[in-house]
């Protein structure tokens, strides 16, 4: 299903006036959005780090898995724990000034 499909779904429920099925499907694709993003950013990332790294005769898929395992793990968590710590950082913050 590509991205067209899914929203020319939105609009049909929409239109049909489905409001919780809306809702459920907003969050899923969000989630399956940032979950691609994130996927095909650190590979991309560890991919080219690799390569860099051990050059063209000396490139390993294994070394390139194990680099892309950390890089998405790492990001991974970067993106759980810190909009949450930024946030509630800048209330303390704003409560501080007032």
């Amino acid at each position: 299903m590509s991205v067209t499909d899914i929203y020319r779904l939105h609009l049909f429920w929409v239109i049909k006036g489905d409001e919780n099925l809306f809702k459920v499907t907003q969050k899923r694709f969000y989630l399956i959005t940032r979950i691609t993003t994130l996927t095909l950013t650190t590979a991309l990332m560890s991919f080219a780090l690799t390569l860099l790294n051990r050059g063209i005769d000396a490139f390993q898929v294994t070394a390139w898995l194990k680099a892309w395992l950390y890089a998405f793990v790492a990001i991974a968590v970067l993106n759980l724990f810190l909009p949450k710590t930024i946030i509630s950082l800048l209330r303390f913050i704003m409560r501080a000034e007032d």
